[in-house]
């Protein structure tokens, strides 16, 4: 029952176990992986009663905010303190995106040299920080500059007229066209015509090529199903919020179950002709990428019949590749590609974005992912570069942090009552 599960740790023996690993003279790497072992065993003590005793959501959401009280008396755990951190590293991130836009309106990784991947995911995240957070100054202005620099350089990124010898990226397309039309510009029309364009080239088992040029440039088209590219087509289907794409993002979301591999994940590759899988390793960035495409399909109510499996085994997959990556300041929890020394902020980032998405993903285990990304956040007050983060993953970051910014305002764990 939640009353025992309470009482167990309301017990006086584990207070004193986490006030020990508090004074005691472990690293603070140590104490860390207590902290990760408490939010361990909180999660199976809520799988635990919502198996044993059928908790209702309240039940349930009542017990994690006892859990939540338990951890905060022992010194483990400070939601309000992860909020109020949070909420600072948002509002530096975004004054790091004032500051570094170009005369031209737009967003890049070089000086003054704008690109419509950057300004695109600015947009997005301007949007986001519009609806999550009151902001002082407004960054309405800010939108309406990204919006316009995408829409003037459409000619760059849109799939319906390719030039003759070009070859365009189906990914920038996707995200400028996602951009626009959660920012109100659906009928702009290279937005439409890409939509159309999205719709009429899906391939024939569902999925999306990565690189687009035009058929009579000798380049085999529809045969390059990708998983990242096929996430991408899905996202900008779904935000047009067109009944009538309905069939096509189902059968994306088919092709997508269709080639996940029986350990949960996805491929790093594409499919060949003759080759209906996609080749390659298994990736942590392609299994969040389908995990994105899967759970946005069903946010637009196309759940597949074995969704929750799926989800399960792919969560699985990625949180056994999670490892804990040693650095000069001490331990940090990070995912990465092959340095086992060094985490990577990309697939870190990707990895936390895709697991707030998902409503079956543990929350301290997301937790534990944005304290990494703030950490690793650069801190000079005065200087225009504080706020960022290193390699351009400013824009991305900070968006993810708003996406877990969003959802821990309302969850039981982060709410705890006086």
């Amino acid at each position: 029952m939640v009353s025992e599960a309470v009482n167990t740790l309301r017990d006086e023996q584990v207070r004193r176990h986490f006030l020990a690993v508090l004074d005691s003279d472990q690293p603070a790497e140590k104490k860390y992986e207590e902290l990760i072992a408490f939010f361990e065993r909180y999660d199976n003590l809520l799988n635990e009663i919502s198996v044993q005793s059928a908790a209702t959501p309240q039940d349930a959401s009542g017990a994690a905010q006892e859990v939540s009280r338990a951890a905060e008396k022992t010194g483990l755990w400070n939601p309000q303190g992860i909020r109020t951190r949070v909420e600072d590293c948002l509002r530096r991130a975004l004054q790091r995106l004032r500051v570094c836009q170009h005369g031209d309106g737009g967003w890049g990784y070089y000086v003054e040299q704008s690109v419509t991947w950057g300004t695109a995911q600015v947009l997005l995240t301007l949007l986001k920080a519009r609806r999550v957070l009151e902001l002082d100054p407004p960054v309405d202005p800010l939108v309406v500059q990204a919006r316009d620099w995408l829409k003037g350089h459409s000619s760059t990124w849109e799939l319906h007229d390719i030039p003759s010898g070009a070859e365009r990226s189906s990914y920038e397309a996707c995200l400028a066209v996602r951009s626009l039309c959660e920012a109100g510009d659906a009928s702009f029309h290279a937005v439409s015509r890409t939509l159309e364009w999205i719709v009429t080239n899906q391939n024939d088992d569902g999925g999306w090529d990565a690189r687009i040029r035009r058929a009579e440039d000798s380049w085999p088209r529809r045969v390059y199903s990708e998983v990242g590219a096929t996430r991408m087509a899905i996202q900008a289907l779904v935000v047009a919020a067109n009944p009538a794409l309905r069939q096509v993002v189902s059968k994306s979301a088919r092709w997508l179950e269709s080639v996940q591999n029986e350990d949960g994940s996805w491929n790093s590759g594409s499919c060949h002709p003759g080759q209906t899988k996609p080749m390659g390793q298994p990736s942590i960035s392609k299994t969040c990428d389908a995990l994105q495409g899967i759970a946005s399909a069903a946010r637009a109510g196309i759940r597949l019949p074995k969704h929750d499996d799926i989800l399960r085994r792919a969560v699985d997959w990625i949180m056994a590749r999670e490892q804990l990556r040693r650095t000069q300041d001490g331990g940090q929890l990070g995912w990465g590609y092959d340095d086992p020394e060094m985490p990577d902020l990309d697939s870190t980032c990707l990895a936390m974005e895709t697991l707030v998405s998902i409503p079956e993903a543990s929350m301290p285990a997301v937790t534990t992912n944005a304290i990494w990304l703030m950490e690793a956040q650069y801190s000079e007050p005065g200087s225009v570069e504080d706020g960022k983060w290193s390699y351009g993953d400013t824009f991305r970051i900070t968006a993810a942090l708003l996406d877990y910014y969003a959802k821990i305002r309302d969850n039981a764990l982060f709410t705890t009552a006086g």
